[in-house]
């Protein structure tokens, strides 16, 4: 699994979204997280909300966000379980 994972994941270079979602699917290759990075601690395993969810949808966007924790990009998603 993991070499097939790894050569999927060498083919959609360029193709950044893709790449990342196959990486939470199969957990492979394995990424080392940046020293930089600017939130979160690893490789993100969701995207946020935008800011105009918020104001569009507030008592949906609320109950959502409760429901996974938070903002944070490190809360999984929910067919993540690995």
């Amino acid at each position: 699994m993991q070499t097939i994972a790894e050569e999927k994941w060498k083919a959609l270079y360029m193709q950044g979204e893709e790449a990342w979602a196959e990486h939470r699917r199969l957990d492979y290759p394995v990424l080392a997280t940046a020293k930089d990075a600017l939130t979160g601690t690893g490789i993100p395993k969701r995207l946020g909300y935008g800011a105009t969810t918020a104001s569009a949808n507030k008592a949906n966007h609320d109950a959502a966000v409760a429901k996974v924790s938070g903002y944070s990009q490190d809360s999984k998603v929910w067919w993540d379980t690995k």
